[in-house]
């Protein structure tokens, strides 16, 4: 328990709302309030201190408030938008949302013309006219997100000038575009030594979103230079973990360069300990997703480490890595009841992955365990992962045990995974069923977007106009769900959450399901509210999020770009820049 308690106050730190300081003196920035997780109901457990003598006062933190900072959540709405849209859980392969026939024809869907000729205008206007610092970042944010050269002008010039968060989005947003101009902006930044640091870090992801083996030199070339026990000190090291993770998103034509130079860099960093924690999980993560044989040795050897940190990023880039030949340690790991815990549940997370029938045969001896919480539920996760069909029975049976809805949540998106419609009348009604953890009805309503059962969209659609409650939890499922299925007929109660919410968190799901329907109607809508002439009273901020919304809409069947970059990574360790992409999505 003493190391639980030594890790969490950073943990706290690694999973709170990012927040951009500056000379402007710009705090929350743009339409952020994605959920992360039940970081205030863990905080909560801790409010009562410490008695006198040790321990702690009555009413105060137990053994499974302790577990409750490894729950199965935090690592679920970190991945959800990687998980959600591919097609294997790891890779940037879109699962494109199929229009259902009594849904929108092919005609709604959004296409580069509708973009070039109805998002763009709307944008540029919003920078050509608005004053205002979150609706200006929020429009630089969505003209990334499109992916259009018309927009490359308008970001060079707020890279270049303008408030801290307007260059940060305005970096991203050129990474996004896959052209020459946009290249030469952003090499421009990375590599100017004058530059603030968290720019410079974020000019070093956005030239590696596209994995192009020049780029990939170049940056090499940087952390050859930077990543030395001498320079690895203050805030550079914040440049040196976003190249890090950088290196990661190359193809594979870039591995030969990359993973001899991070093999090597891990080793000679390793001499520095806790002071290279930070830098190494960003190698490690890196290691595993150019997915090269030649790093196993390395990732293995991690897994062991004494510092929980690099075993857990080890844990979970030994899945990314997609070697089989991974599996025997990963076994062994997760058999060792005297291990860290959330290291055993990132474990299953890459057993799942890798799916071979030894570490399905695990990962199905673990879901019935009693003696936590952590394990069965990642096992449970890792099984909807590799598309284990056969162990759907088993996890119905737990989803329908009247055990703590925190694990049948996790339950309820493992059986989502499965696209198993056994399922479908369970979670039905679990979401309308008023007694549920509202945070477990929101997962069922997510687990039904993934199966889409007949007839379960009208049942959704009658239950949102009925609901007296209006839960957080329940409503933040409910509108990515709505989404999820790809159906026109969500699209008034998505643009009524998006314009009238007060919950950030409904809202920018919202937005991320109207980007999954990208639908022309919704675009429309969206439209209108950029164009009106007064501010709503009651929400004054949504046109902020209508602006998030256009990129959300406009953004082609690929994951967005930034999402992969943090996927898979050891969120419980703090990184500046990785944070803030967090927040992006």
């Amino acid at each position: 328990m003493k190391r639980s308690l030594l890790c969490f106050g950073a943990f706290v730190a690694a999973v709170s709302p990012a927040w951009a300081g500056g000379d402007d003196g710009v705090k929350q920035v743009g339409p952020r309030g994605q959920y992360r997780g039940p970081i205030d109901e863990v905080v909560a457990a801790f409010s009562l201190g410490p008695k006198p003598g040790g321990g702690f006062a009555p009413g105060g933190p137990s053994e499974d408030a302790f577990e409750g900072y490894e729950r199965w959540e935090f690592w679920w709405e970190i991945q959800k938008d990687v998980l959600l849209r591919s097609l294997d859980g790891s890779r940037r392969d879109f699962l494109d949302t199929q229009q259902s026939e009594a849904g929108a024809s092919g005609t709604d869907v959004v296409d580069a013309a509708y973009v070039r000729e109805h998002i763009l205008p709307a944008l540029k206007e919003i920078l050509a006219k608005s004053t205002d610092r979150d609706l200006r970042s929020a429009a630089l944010a969505s003209l990334g997100r499109l992916g259009s050269p018309e927009a490359i002008e308008l970001l060079t010039k707020s890279a270049e000038a303008g408030s801290l968060e307007e260059r940060r989005q305005a970096i991203l947003g050129l990474g996004q575009i896959d052209h020459p101009r946009a290249t030469i902006a952003l090499l421009g930044v990375f590599r100017d030594e004058h530059e603030r640091i968290e720019l410079r870090s974020q000019a070093a992801i956005a030239l590696a979103l596209y994995g192009k083996r020049e780029i990939m030199r170049i940056l090499a070339a940087e952390l050859e230079a930077q990543a030395t026990i001498e320079r690895l000190v203050g805030e550079r090291e914040q440049l040196v973990v976003a190249i890090a993770t950088a290196l990661g998103l190359g193809d594979s034509s870039s591995r030969t360069l990359s993973v001899p130079l991070l093999v090597r860099k891990i080793d000679e960093l390793g001499r520095l300990e806790v002071r290279s924690r930070g830098v190494r999980v960003a190698m490690l993560a890196s290691l595993g997703k150019l997915g090269d044989a030649s790093a196993l040795p390395t990732l293995v050897e991690a897994l062991g480490d004494a510092d929980v940190e690099i075993a857990r990023a080890a844990a979970l880039s030994l899945g990314e890595s997609g070697a089989k030949d991974a599996v025997p340690a990963l076994l062994a790991f997760l058999a060792d009841d005297g291990a860290d815990l959330q290291a055993r549940g990132f474990a299953c997370i890459s057993l799942g992955k890798l799916g071979t029938p030894e570490a399905l045969e695990a990962l199905r001896a673990q879901i019935s365990s009693r003696r936590s919480r952590t394990v069965p539920s990642f096992a449970a996760l890792g099984l909807g992962l590799a598309r284990d069909y056969a162990s759907a029975p088993a996890l119905r049976e737990v989803l329908l045990r009247k055990s703590e809805d925190q694990l049948r949540g996790a339950f309820a998106l493992a059986l989502g995974m499965l696209r198993d419609q056994a399922s479908s009348e369970h979670l039905l009604t679990i979401l309308e069923r008023g007694t549920c953890d509202e945070d477990l009805r929101g997962y069922a309503a997510i687990a039904l977007g993934m199966i889409r059962p007949v007839g379960g969209l009208e049942r959704m659609l009658a239950f949102a106009q009925r609901d007296r409650s209006h839960l957080e939890g329940v409503h933040r499922g409910l509108a990515l769900a709505l989404g999820m299925w790809g159906d026109v007929r969500a699209i008034p109660y998505l643009l009524s959450a998006l314009r009238e919410e007060s919950r950030m968190s409904v809202r920018a799901n919202a937005i991320q399901a109207l980007g999954l329907l990208r639908s022309r109607k919704a675009i429309d809508a969206v439209c209108e509210v950029l164009a009106a002439s007064t501010p709503n009273r009651k929400h004054p901020e949504e046109r902020t999020y209508a602006a998030a919304a256009l990129g959300a809409l406009g953004q082609k069947s690929t994951v967005p770009l930034y999402s992969y970059a943090f996927y898979g990574v050891n969120y419980r360790l703090r990184s500046p820049v990785l944070e803030y992409l967090m927040q992006q999505i």
